[in-house]
């Protein structure tokens, strides 16, 4: 087939939160950073802007400051599920026990005076769900954590059985700190985006891993909640990719993702939000499967429509004579070749052949589209001779520069039809 020599290693692409780039170019969204001598961010007064467009955020986001015994810090977001509980992801925790994460994090919030802001103590980790060392797709990463006291803060109101539907939009909500002072609350609106090449098993509004598609995170918004248009939280963002990753990598051309964790697939027992009751578990070998299936299809399409478009232009011997398919050249390149001959004699003639190479695999929404481009264009001498007898295969050779060098096969005389 001439599909073969598609590259599909990106079609299942790896979301799994870890310290370095995965092969999707997503990374944890943790932000870390070193202290001036002498500094104390839990000391003195606190801020923390909000910089909706309305001037309204919800002061249950808030920041999750670590600073470490050697003044280094690092910094995710979090949201209180309830007046004495906070949600963040477990790889904002990971190691560390809760004594010492609790001894060496505050939980930073507006108090709902300009950018005035609180740091609120905590007691214990609660729940820290387990991160697979495998890249499984699977990785529920929550984590949940108790403040010494209750606040007198409202808590966002969770919807664990909703899930994330399909070309929806739903706000992330998360605390930025670019310039290293105490950060604000920043929204940001994203698309949901089901059956992607980025996330093929994100298949269903339940499906455990969700994807938001035209969605900048930066480090720091590890743990922010991921709220649907009635305000309601519905997942937790876990991961993104920076933008030099996504303009160098072969699907996302540039294009800005988000990972979270849907709410349906949370269990936590403490709190009767969250049962997991609803959750789907993803197929991801099934769903990669199925997407290869797709791309093949619309790669076979779009050659089809390359083809179509050559002959049109060619030379009035070569629609004559034979009937001509894509042919792959290895390294995600084709080029046309004759399927089957029709036609009386031997010919003998120069011709320009083009190599289409894969300009783009998907969409703006990020699922398959294979767009093809016009690599180069060579000039070869085309040989092509029937058989001894009438249902004899011809012999075609094509000559010209060393990628097509004489090469020589036979070819089936087409049906009459």
């Amino acid at each position: 087939m001439f599909v073969r020599g598609i590259l599909l290693m990106a079609l299942l692409l790896v979301t799994a939160c870890g310290q370095g780039k995965k092969s999707d170019g997503t990374s944890q969204m943790i932000q870390r950073g070193q202290l001036a001598e002498g500094a104390d961010p839990f000391v003195g007064e606190q801020t923390l802007a909000c910089t909706s467009l309305d001037g309204q955020c919800p002061q249950s986001i808030g920041r999750l400051l670590t600073v470490f015994p050697d003044k280094s810090y690092s910094s995710c977001t979090g949201f209180l599920v309830t007046p004495q509980i906070i949600m963040t992801n477990s790889h904002c925790i990971a190691g560390m026990t809760s004594e010492d994460y609790c001894a060496q994090t505050r939980f930073i919030v507006r108090t709902g005076k300009g950018m005035k802001a609180k740091a609120l103590r905590c007691s214990e980790v609660l729940q820290v769900n387990p991160l697979s060392e495998e890249e499984t797709h699977n990785d529920n990463d929550y984590a949940f954590v108790k403040l010494s006291v209750p606040s007198d803060i409202r808590p966002l109101v969770i919807d664990a059985q909703a899930g994330v539907s399909e070309n929806q939009t739903y706000s992330v909500w998360s605390i930025d700190a670019r310039d290293g002072g105490m950060g604000r609350v920043v929204r940001r609106d994203c698309e949901a985006i089901q059956r992607s090449l980025v996330l093929p098993h994100f298949e269903d509004q339940f499906s455990s891993i969700i994807s938001l598609n035209d969605c900048p995170i930066i480090p720091g918004n590890s743990g922010s909640p991921i709220l649907d248009s009635a305000g309601h939280a519905v997942a937790i963002a876990y991961a993104g990719n920076d933008q030099k990753t996504a303009d160098e990598h072969p699907v996302l051309n540039g294009r800005r993702v988000a990972l979270g964790v849907n709410f349906t697939c949370v269990d936590f027992p403490g709190l009767a939000a969250f049962t997991g009751e609803s959750c789907k578990r993803m197929d991801v070998r099934g769903a990669g499967r199925r997407m290869q299936n797709v791309v093949s299809q619309k790669l076979a399409e779009a050659l089809e429509q390359q083809i179509a478009t050559w002959i049109l232009s060619a030379d009035q011997n070569l629609r004559d004579r034979f009937e001509w398919k894509a042919e792959s050249m290895g390294q995600d390149t084709w080029s046309p070749v004759p399927a089957c001959a029709k036609g009386e004699g031997e010919l003998t003639m120069s011709m320009e052949l083009p190599l289409w190479g894969i300009k783009s695999l998907a969409d703006e929404n990020l699922r398959p589209k294979p767009t093809l481009k016009k690599d180069s264009e060579s000039t070869v001498r085309l040989l092509a001779w029937p058989g001894e007898t009438e249902n004899d295969p011809w012999v075609f050779s094509l000559e010209g520069d060393d990628e097509l060098n004489a090469i020589t096969a036979e070819i089936p005389v087409c049906s009459a039809r």
